[in-house]
């Protein structure tokens, strides 16, 4: 038996940076992280699903996903990135001195209708 949760991107696209790196180092994750999901999950239980589970229960399920690395099935992906030069200005609101910064956002483009799949080594019901 087996537990596998499917991630879909409806928008095409996947922005995460990789843990330890700078936001503007135009680096994404991929694939996503165990930990990204299970933060998610968390997130999810307590603040919309806090009826539907125990806190025990709640933290038996938590300490599974986490306690064991899931297998991942990937669709295609590529890495991409838009660039954006942004106004800045010691002088800001009254821009005496303009000079423009650079933004990296960095992503991964994906087929709408494809999806990740992560999956433990065991049943979760």
């Amino acid at each position: 038996m087996s537990t596998t949760i499917e991630l879909r991107f409806p928008a095409g696209r996947f922005h995460a940076n990789p843990w330890g790196r700078h936001v503007n180092e135009a680096a994404t994750e991929w694939p996503p992280s165990p930990w990204r999901l299970l933060r998610a999950l968390i997130w999810v239980w307590k603040n919309k699903a806090h009826d539907l589970l125990t806190t025990t229960e709640a933290e038996e399920l938590f300490r599974a996903l986490a306690e064991t690395s899931p297998s991942f099935h990937l669709p295609c992906a590529t890495q991409a990135h838009t660039r954006h030069y942004m106004p800045w200005s010691k002088n800001w609101p009254t821009l005496k001195e303009k000079a423009k910064t650079r933004i990296f956002d960095a992503f991964m483009v994906i087929n709408r209708n494809d999806a990740v799949s992560m999956t433990w080594p065991f049943d979760l019901n």
